[in-house]
């Protein structure tokens, strides 16, 4: 049921990894996001549930924070998008 690139537009921002250490710093990510929005791209931050409240204070109202429940979640999440932008 899942079209590839199906939200051509849309660009997701994983900002986490396994190791904190790996991460760019959470500025970057966010000023990154602001940047993509200004040029009309759909801007969707891809965190765990455990990350999820903590993320949710940080982005603005221009990008979405869909809450992702499994692997699969974000898997499709990725698959129908445009771009991914991620630290691993």
């Amino acid at each position: 049921h899942l079209q590839h690139r199906k939200y051509a537009q849309r660009v997701v921002i994983h900002p986490t990894s396994s190791t904190s250490e790996k991460n760019w710093p959470e500025h970057k990510f966010l000023k990154l996001a602001e940047k993509l929005s200004k040029k009309d791209l759909e801007v969707v931050f891809a965190v765990s549930e455990k990350e999820h409240s903590y993320w949710e204070g940080l982005i603005s109202q221009k990008e979405s924070l869909p809450r992702l429940r499994s692997l699969s979640d974000l898997a499709a999440l990725i698959y129908e998008s445009g771009y991914i932008v991620g630290n691993d």
